[in-house]
């Protein structure tokens, strides 16, 4: 009886981590909220929980930030924020298509142009911010998965 006992707690906790790297982080919240009230807390449910959490604020962020992230143009507290929720370890797939992502790749679009726009003069010194800016923006985006 048991063992029985055991293998649905452990089906249950598959079921929220498979839900939670397939992206459906509501629903995994969901099951984990479920496995927790019912069995108590493990720190394996702690740490998926906490995932979900990041998972959860990343969209709310995004959702907050949209007018931002559709401009497209350099902020430094939008791209230091993305820097953290990609610290954070989400699982490749809240990164795909995301609005940060998105957001990332417009930057640099748009650097690109207004660099292009100054190179008769290089002497202009919003050139090395936009070297800069460009770099950072670039790696950070190479690093996210």
């Amino acid at each position: 009886h048991a063992a029985a006992h055991i293998q649905v707690i452990r089906s249950e906790f598959e079921e929220a981590n498979r839900l939670f790297s397939e992206g459906n982080y509501e629903a995994a919240a969901a099951v984990a909220d479920r496995l927790a009230e019912t069995y108590g807390s493990s720190d394996q449910l702690k740490n998926l929980k906490a995932g979900i959490a990041r998972a959860a604020a990343f969209a709310v962020w995004q959702r907050e930030h949209t007018a931002g992230l559709q401009a497209g143009k350099y902020d430094p507290a939008l791209v230091e924020n993305i820097a953290g929720y990609w610290s954070g370890q989400l699982p490749a797939v809240y990164w795909k298509n995301c609005p940060a992502r998105k957001y990332l790749t417009n930057v640099l679009d748009n650097i690109k142009v207004e660099f292009q726009s100054l190179a008769a003069h290089p002497e202009n010194p919003r050139m090395a911010l936009l070297s800069k800016q460009w770099l950072y923006v670039n790696d950070l985006l190479r690093k996210l998965p």
